[in-house]
């Protein structure tokens, strides 16, 4: 029992010697620990790309190389993987790379979670961690993938070379990011402070999906008189006059002066954005690659969600903890303001950076039939 005690008292002091450390001391330390976590990442998901090529060379068979993906990064193991020229000794390395991992991860945590034990700088800490293993996840899959050859490459990079394509699939980001977010910053406030049922709040989002059917059609309508690059800019236009006015939705008062209107253009302008993105995507693709370019927008589309809401929310409970906690509007208006920056950001993106050599659907169309209708000629 004593030693028990003595072990809790002897952990209480080191999680204070830790607490009580200087701040650049403390920074330093996490700008380590997040270095550890982007190198375990990196070395796994590079490990992804590389996999066709290594069980062609190695001869591995594709039952036997999902061993590869078990593990995941000790330096040590990671660089003697690099010289391994047989099947089994390179299974057994990233078991150990694995291990490595697995001591790592929980390790740094424990120290982050006890370097930073004010709430505020506790979650900017572990969010700067988790970000630091998705940058890695991310960099090592796609310097992975420029290194290999085209036919081997889950996604060729040449697509990246295609005129507009990086630029729309960035722009693919912001659909489902704009309705996660908006939903998941209102409701919650909506039933816990204001009081309303989960019935009453939800109809007081309708909006979101009520306009979703006649703006597809406008925005059909819109792709077949204008350019593609002013359809999506005229979109997103839309969306930031309804963005702008989100923050100021503070009281259930304010619901239909701000945020009804705010719902309305907002969830127009994403709507007619949304579309017409899904359409040039594949018009400035070529057709064998569609399969390809389906999956990346999809992809963009999940990353944008995923990745903005957990920003959005952590800036939230970040201004959250200095102005007065989760109940007052202070923390939602500065993650609204900042999705209507990542809107303002994105838009000014397309008027830079796309190029406007996309017609109107309908001239293409008309192209097409007019090409129909001329008499072949004999050479």
């Amino acid at each position: 029992m004593s030693n028990a005690v003595h072990s809790t008292e002897s952990h209480s002091l080191e999680d204070k010697e830790l607490a009580g450390l200087p701040t650049p001391r403390k920074v330093v330390l996490l700008v380590f620990l997040c270095l550890a976590q982007f190198l375990d990442t990196f070395a796994n998901s590079s490990l992804f790309a590389a996999i066709p090529p290594i069980s062609v060379q190695l001869g591995i068979s594709n039952s036997d190389s999902v061993w590869l993906i078990r593990a995941a990064a000790i330096a040590a193991f990671s660089l003697a993987a690099g010289f391994v020229r047989t099947q089994v000794p390179l299974i057994i390395l990233r078991a150990l790379m694995g291990v490595g991992a697995a001591l790592t991860v929980p390790s740094a945590l424990y120290l982050i979670i006890h370097l930073f034990p004010i709430p505020a700088q506790q979650a900017k800490a572990v969010s700067l961690f988790a970000a630091s293993a998705a940058l890695g996840n991310v960099s090592g899959f796609f310097v992975w993938e420029a290194r290999l050859a085209e036919d081997m490459a889950a996604i060729p990079p040449s697509l990246w070379q295609v005129r507009n394509f990086a630029v729309l699939a960035a722009s693919a980001t912001l659909p489902f990011m704009w309705w996660g977010a908006v939903q998941l910053l209102f409701s919650w406030i909506w039933q816990n402070v204001y009081g309303w049922t989960p019935i009453i709040a939800a109809l007081h989002f309708l909006p979101l999906g009520l306009l979703g059917f006649p703006m597809n059609l406008l925005s059909s309508l819109l792709q077949q008189k204008f350019p593609l690059k002013w359809v999506i800019f005229f979109g997103q236009f839309v969306a930031i006059a309804g963005s702008l006015l989100l923050p100021f939705g503070d009281s259930p008062q304010h619901y239909w002066r701000f945020v009804f209107p705010g719902f309305c253009l907002g969830t127009s302008g994403i709507t007619i954005a949304f579309t017409t993105v899904n359409i040039a995507i594949f018009a400035a693709t070529p057709p064998e690659k569609a399969g390809v370019v389906g999956s990346i927008f999809n992809c963009f589309l999940q990353l944008g969600c995923a990745a903005g809401t957990a920003i959005i929310t952590s800036i939230q409970t970040s201004v959250d903890a200095s102005h007065g906690g989760p109940t007052v509007w202070t923390g939602r208006a500065a993650g609204l303001w900042f999705l209507f920056g990542l809107l303002a950001i994105e838009t000014l993106c397309i008027m830079v950076f796309m190029h406007n050599t996309m017609p109107p659907t309908g001239h293409t169309s008309q192209e097409k039939e007019k090409r129909a209708d001329m008499p072949d000629v004999a050479d």
